[in-house]
C-alpha cells in the first residue's frame, strides 16, 4: 500500500450501513470506498476479489466500475474504484431516483427503458454476479449526447462459503436470473405507480 490517504476533508458521496464512499482528494476521477464495521470489511473484501478475479480471467466489463487498488487512509482500509459522473460533471442519475419520481419525462424516460434493457443483456452476457440489485446500486452515466449508460455498483460477487458460481457456468446463471428477478418484485412495490409498466417491460 501507499502512504497515508487523509480523508477528513474528502468529499463523502455515499453513506450506507457499513461503508462510506468519499471522492478521492487526490484524483476527482475516482473514489475510495471505507468500511466502518466488520461487515462492511468483509462486503468490501468480497467485492474487490469478485472484481480482481475477473480481471485476471481478462473477463472486461462495459457495467462495472473498474478497481484501482488499495490505499491506507485515516479511516482505515480504503478501496479505489472508478467515481462515475455524467460528462459534463454532475451526479449520475440512480434508477431509485427514476423510479420514485412520478412526473413523467417524455425525453428522459425512454432512455432509462432502453438503458435497463442495455443492462440486463449485458449482466447476461458478462455473467456478472451480484449478492443482491438494489435500485440505488443502479446508475446512469449521461454522456455528451445525452444517452445513458447503466452500471451496477455495489454489493457484487457471490457470499457462498464455497462460491461454486465463480466457477460453474450454470450455477452462475441461475443465480444471476434469481437476482434480477428479486430485483424486478422489489422495485414494482417500492417504484411509483407511474413506474410500473417499464419494469414489467424489463
Amino acid at each position: 500500500m501507499s502512504e497515508m490517504l487523509d480523508l477528513t476533508n474528502a468529499k463523502l458521496i455515499g453513506k450506507g450501513t457499513h461503508k462510506k464512499c468519499f471522492v478521492h482528494p487526490q484524483d476527482a476521477s475516482r473514489c475510495v470506498k471505507v468500511a466502518y464495521n466488520d461487515l462492511g470489511k468483509r462486503d468490501l473484501h468480497r467485492e474487490v476479489n469478485y472484481l480482481c478475479s475477473r480481471y485476471r480471467r481478462t473477463h472486461s466489463s462495459t457495467i462495472l466500475p473498474r478497481f484501482h487498488g488499495v490505499v491506507q487512509t485515516n479511516l482505515g482500509r480504503g478501496y479505489i474504484v472508478d467515481y462515475l459522473q455524467n460528462a459534463d460533471g454532475t451526479p449520475c442519475l440512480s434508477l431509485k431516483d427514476w423510479l420514485e419520481n412520478p412526473q413523467p419525462n417524455a425525453q428522459l424516460d425512454p432512455l432509462i427503458d432502453r438503458a435497463m434493457l442495455t443492462l440486463k443483456q449485458k449482466i447476461w452476457e458478462e455473467q456478472v454476479l451480484s449478492l443482491a440489485i438494489y435500485p440505488e446500486n443502479i446508475l446512469f452515466q449521461r454522456d455528451a449526447s445525452g444517452n445513458y449508460r447503466p452500471f451496477l455498483v455495489n454489493d457484487l460477487g457471490n457470499a457462498a462459503r464455497i462460491p461454486l458460481a465463480y466457477w460453474l457456468e450454470g450455477v452462475r446463471l441461475h443465480s444471476i436470473d434469481k437476482r434480477w428477478q428479486e430485483f424486478l418484485a422489489a422495485a414494482q412495490h417500492k417504484c411509483c405507480p407511474e413506474k410500473r409498466p417499464f419494469i414489467l417491460h424489463w
